[in-house]
C-alpha cells in the first residue's frame, strides 16, 4: 500500500536523508521517498503501519501527520498573536517611557513585562526549541538548533543581567549600564520573525504545487493509436515507442514525437508561456 505524509521541520537535504532513512529501516516498508520542496514523504509498505512511521520520524525529531490533515489555519493564528505581541514587546523595550514603565525609575516593571512577552512568545513558539535541540543532542544540528540556542543564550544571559539590576536598585549607574544590554526582545523576536519567514515560505510552495496539479491534470489520458487497421482509443500511458498516433484538431499531443503528416497550429502556453499558437 502506498500512503502520503506532510512532514515538517526539514530545512536541508540532510533533513530530507534522515527521515528516509529512518522510516526506510522498517521492515514493512518497500520504499520511501521524501521531497524537500513539498514536505511530502510518500511511503510503500506491505501493510498499515503508521503508528511506526510517525514514532520514527518524531523520534528523528520531525513532526509529522497525514497529508490530508491541514493546519494552516491554527499556525497563522498562532502568527498572528506572535507579531502582536512582539510589536508590544519592541515598543516596551525601545521607547522612552515616562511614569511606571519608566526603565530607569522603574525597572523591574518595565523588564519584568518585557520577560512575561518574551517567555510568552518562546511558549508560542517552543517548536523550534523542542526541533532544535532534539536534533542538537541526536548530532545533526539544523537551522533549528541555531536559533534555538541564540534565543536561549540570549534569553538568559538577559535574566542574569537583570538580576544584577534587582541587586542594586540604588545604583542608577548601574541601572543604566546594564538595561542596555538587556536582549529579551531579540531573544524572542527572532522566532516570529523566522515564523514569517516560514509562512511566506509554506505560501509560495503551495502556489507551486498548485500550479503543478494543474500542469499534471493537462496532461492526456487517452489517446488514438494506429492498431494496423484503423485508430482506436487507448491510455495513454500505454503508449509504446513507433507508435503511429492521430492527432486530431483540439487535442492534446499525448507524447513527444515526429510528424509523419500534416500540418497544425500548437498552443503551446503551457510550456513556453507564449499566448500565441
Amino acid at each position: 500500500m502506498k500512503k502520503s505524509y506532510f512532514v515538517e521541520g526539514m530545512s536541508c537535504s540532510s533533513c530530507s536523508s534522515a527521515v528516509e532513512k529512518a522510516v526506510g529501516k522498517l521492515k514493512e516498508v518497500n520504499n520511501v521517498s521524501v521531497n524537500l520542496i513539498t514536505k511530502e514523504m510518500v511511503v510503500e509498505s506491505s501493510s498499515e503501519i503508521d503508528s511506526k512511521i510517525i514514532k520514527v520520524v518524531k523520534k528523528a525529531g520531525y513532526s509529522i501527520n497525514d497529508i490530508s490533515i491541514d493546519k494552516k489555519d491554527n499556525k497563522k493564528v498562532l502568527l498572528i498573536i506572535s507579531i502582536i505581541i512582539s510589536a508590544i514587546l519592541m515598543i516596551i523595550s525601545m521607547v522612552e517611557f515616562k511614569g511606571f514603565l519608566d526603565k530607569m525609575k522603574y525597572p523591574y516593571i518595565n523588564i519584568s513585562i518585557q520577560i512575561v512577552l518574551a517567555l510568552t512568545l518562546i511558549i508560542i513558539n517552543n517548536r523550534y526549541y523542542v526541533s532544535g535541540y532534539k536534533k542538537l543532542f541526536k548530532l545533526r544540528p539544523n537551522m533549528d538548533s541555531l536559533i534555538a540556542i541564540g534565543s536561549s543564550v540570549s534569553f538568559i544571559y538577559s535574566l542574569y543581567e537583570y538580576i544584577i539590576i534587582l541587586m542594586n536598585l540604588n545604583n542608577m549607574n548601574i541601572i543604566h549600564k546594564y538595561t542596555m544590554n538587556l536582549y529579551f526582545d531579540s531573544s524572542a523576536m527572532i522566532l516570529t520573525f523566522v515564523s514569517i519567514g516560514k509562512f511566506l515560505e509554506s505560501v509560495s510552495l503551495s502556489k507551486t504545487k498548485h500550479e503543478l496539479t494543474n500542469l499534471i491534470g493537462l496532461l492526456p489520458q487517452e489517446a488514438l493509436v494506429y492498431n494496423g487497421v484503423d485508430f482506436v482509443k487507448v491510455n495513454a500511458n500505454t503508449i509504446n515507442k513507433d507508435d503511429l498516433i492521430l492527432v486530431k484538431k483540439g487535442m492534446i499531443i499525448p507524447t513527444d514525437g515526429y510528424i509523419i503528416e500534416g500540418k497544425a497550429l500548437v498552443d503551446e502556453a503551457n510550456i513556453t508561456g507564449e499566448s500565441i499558437p
